[in-house]
Order: structure tokens, then sequence, then C-alpha cells
């Protein structure tokens, strides 16, 4: 999973990954909000691994558009015979331009990237399409967050 290759596959908008050390990565990620995007430019650090239970991954991405950072702590637990449930805590904070959307906007669209990056692991591991259905989803969002800018 952490070949650059399946991470340009799976992490959403991602248009160029590469592996600089054993642990981190460089990329760059095309991000739209209510139809505002920028190119971010990533570092994507992997750290405290505990093999094949747990990993965690710190990420900062800056644009024209401010600036993205997080942490995750993700969790792999076996619960039967071929099946993993994966399982993850996140915090992110984000700052500039991006930040004047309101916390209660982010918060809905980083959960929305999130659930895609998820949906594209689950495919990719499986060796599906993704389903699409988060992709829905965020036009649904990203129709919501326009009505609401057009109000302001």
């Amino acid at each position: 999973m952490l070949d650059p290759v399946q991470l340009r596959a799976i992490i959403p908008g991602c248009q160029n990954i590469e592996q600089t050390s054993p642990d981190t990565f460089s990329a760059q990620i095309r991000v739209s909000i209510a139809g505002i995007g920028a190119l971010y430019e990533a570092q994507i650090r992997i750290f405290d691994r505990k093999e094949p239970e747990r990993l965690k991954l710190a990420a900062r991405g800056e644009s024209k558009l401010g600036f993205g950072q997080g942490e995750a702590l993700v969790t792999l637990e076996e619960t039967g015979a071929g099946v993993t449930q994966l399982t993850y805590e996140y915090g992110a904070d984000v700052g500039g331009r991006v930040a004047t959307f309101g916390q209660r906007m982010l918060d809905g669209v980083v959960k929305v990237v999130l659930a895609d990056f998820f949906d594209r692991l689950r495919a990719h591991v499986r060796g599906e399409k993704p389903r699409g259905a988060v992709v829905q989803r965020l036009r649904r969002l990203i129709s919501m967050l326009q009505a609401f800018r057009g109000r302001s």
C-alpha cells in the first residue's frame, strides 16, 4: 500500500507522488472546495509503525489558498478469515484563505475526502473500481457550499 504508484491511484486528486525516503513522500494533490481549487504541494510522513496492526500518518500541504495539515492513526484488525477491519482517527487544521469557508464546511469536506480515500483503498485492495458513491456525496456537498456562498 505504500508504493507511490498505488498511493497515486488511492489518494483523491493526486497528480504526482514520489518517495523521498523510506517513510516520507512528496506529492502534488489537487483539491477543490465549492468550485475553488488549488494544487497543493504535500509532504506525507509515516511513523510509529507497529506492523501489521497500526501506523501513523502526518501530512502537510500548501497552496496559493493556504495550508492544510493533519495526523491520522490507522489501525488494522483481523475480524475473521480473510477479513480485516480498518479504522482511523484523525485531526486536521487549515489556514489561509481556505480557512474562510468555516469549520463546519471544512469538516464536511475532510470527511468526504477521507471517505473517498478509504473507498479507493478498499476497491484497490479488492482489485475493483471505486464505487463512486463518495464522488456523488462530494458533488452534493459542493452544490450546498456554492448555494451557501451565493447567499452571503
